[in-house]
């Protein structure tokens, strides 16, 4: 899905290299990359701005983590949440259970990822001030 969606803010002609997955399990790398081919108008001259909290998790933070590396987008809110490393619960006894990574991302540009320290904004404020400063930044740039 971040791969779909991320593809509508570039213009198509070629495939831009998001990220890379490693996948401890089956030791092996899986690429990603934008799709040439969509359905729907593309928005690749659209301005981004991207509101963040530290709520902000997971999938919702590659697609901003990606971006912005492109440098396709403001960022706008709090640091995001950290979490990047895909994973599953094991059970250890009856009693208690573990989170245990599998994999993690691995950027193109940055040659590592969020994992713990999450995305830091563009532009630090509240997250419930973020949508009114994107706002002002719209109007101020029209």
């Amino acid at each position: 899905m971040i791969r779909t969606l991320t593809s509508y803010f570039f213009d198509g002609n070629e495939r831009v290299y998001l990220n890379t997955f490693y996948w401890r399990p089956t030791d092996s790398y899986q690429d990603f990359y934008t799709d040439t081919n969509i359905n729907g108008k593309r928005m690749d001259k659209t301005d981004i701005y991207l509101l963040t909290s530290k709520h902000t998790f997971s999938a919702a933070e590659e697609f901003t983590y990606n971006l912005n590396n492109l440098k396709r987008a403001t960022i706008i809110g709090e640091t995001t949440g950290g979490g990047v490393h895909p994973g599953s619960t094991q059970r250890i006894n009856e009693a208690f259970s573990i989170f245990l990574p599998q994999g993690r991302a691995i950027n193109p540009i940055t040659k590592t990822n969020w994992e713990g320290t999450g995305i830091e904004p563009h532009i630090f404020v509240e997250a419930n001030k973020a949508l009114e400063k994107a706002m002002e930044l719209v109007k101020n740039n029209k």
